[in-house]
């Protein structure tokens, strides 16, 4: 087969298996990915805002990243209880929230419970996403998970570059437009994922396609488990019986 003939079958199945959904778990997925990284160009602008030093704006970090690890804890469980796209819409509207609130506050600690109201919507989305995704492709997720990560990952790469352009083209507005940019993005992402339907637990639930293993391969390893306990039980009783 000609590789060409291959990587256009590829693709066609790709494209065919694209759902409106799986487009806006990717914009959020890139903008979780954006939020993420926005931080870092604008740290000295933030200690000069809050009367800071930059030390005492780089504990944000630290903030943030429990916050987000707690959000991804109690996500799981809420996942299993609640419709998936509204935990997310609320999710993305809040770290949209926290976003547009970094320019206006100037006293370091609402700056961090900005930031971490923010840090736990991100935790909430990260882990949401992926379950919410294996649930609309099942066994086919392989492709559309990493489609998914790799905007998460271009959104953390692109997003430093252009906060640092706009504080660079405009030191008194540059830390605003960055921020207002990328609330204002998060918010509308938030409405639509609040009004779509969310994709039903399927059979065997999540844990068949996690980590990419499609469920086909995850049932064909049980049965080889089963067969090979048959196959050892069967060489005990000839062993006794000899």
């Amino acid at each position: 087969m000609d590789p060409a003939d291959g990587a256009e079958g590829l693709l066609s199945r790709y494209v065919r298996g694209l759902k409106p959904l799986s487009l806006v778990y990717f914009a959020a997925f890139f903008l979780v990915g954006c939020a993420l990284a926005s931080i870092g160009p604008t740290m000295i602008l933030l200690a000069e805002s809050t009367g800071s030093t930059p030390s005492q704006v780089a504990l944000l970090f630290p903030a943030r990243s429990c916050a987000y690890l707690a959000g991804a804890a109690i996500g799981g469980p809420m996942f299993d209880r609640l419709p998936g796209n509204a935990i997310l819409g609320v999710s993305m509207l809040l770290c949209g929230l926290g976003m547009l609130l970094v320019p206006v506050v100037h006293n370091l600690v609402l700056l961090a419970l900005a930031v971490s109201t923010s840090g736990l919507a991100m935790g909430v989305l990260d882990t949401g996403g992926n379950v919410l995704l294996m649930r609309l492709h099942g066994a086919e997720v392989s492709p559309y998970m990493q489609t998914m990560h790799f905007l998460f990952g271009l959104g953390a790469f692109t997003s430093p570059l252009v906060v640092a352009a706009c504080v660079h083209a405009s030191r008194s507005h540059g830390l605003s437009w960055s921020f207002w940019a990328l609330g204002g993005l998060c918010v509308p992402c938030g409405g639509v994922l609040l009004r779509m339907t969310s994709p039903r637990l399927r059979e065997g639930g999540d844990r068949g396609s996690a980590r990419g293993v499609p469920l086909a391969d995850t049932a064909d390893h049980g049965a080889c488990e089963a067969a090979e306990a048959e196959s050892e039980e069967g060489k005990q009783e000839v062993e006794e019986g000899l």
